[in-house]
């Protein structure tokens, strides 16, 4: 079984600038969605998935508004995403 890990979100020891960031996103989820769910990655996600086994499991961590995660499901891959925040997984 292969499985391939996708970090998105930088991890941070401090707290407050987790909490800082989350709460940035939670309070400009839907400007961030308008900006950003029709952007053009098709050469991004050619050269990413030229690396992937046929099926893989991909965890998308930071997947903020899912764009990337609705991608890799397109083409059949298996993925589990979440985000930290609650806004941008709506």
């Amino acid at each position: 079984m292969y499985f391939l890990f996708v970090c998105y979100c930088l991890v941070s020891i401090n707290i407050l600038i987790v909490g800082k960031n989350i709460q940035y996103y939670n309070n400009n989820a839907q400007e961030f969605y308008s900006r950003t769910i029709n952007a053009d990655l098709s050469d991004n996600y050619k050269a990413f998935t030229s690396y992937l086994p046929e099926q893989a499991y991909i965890l998308d961590a930071g997947c903020g508004v899912g764009r990337d995660t609705r991608y890799c499901l397109s083409q059949r891959y298996q993925v589990t995403a979440f985000d930290g925040s609650t806004e941008m997984v709506k």
